[in-house]
């Protein structure tokens, strides 16, 4: 789902942060 495995060792209280983050990067490049 082109999610990063470091994730994975992330504490699981900010992977909603990391993960919008990561959809907002994406999102940026898709309408760039």
């Amino acid at each position: 789902d082109g999610i990063p495995l470091i994730l994975e060792t992330i504490n699981p209280d900010i992977w909603a942060e990391e993960i919008a983050w990561l959809k907002a990067q994406q999102t940026e490049k898709a309408v760039a």
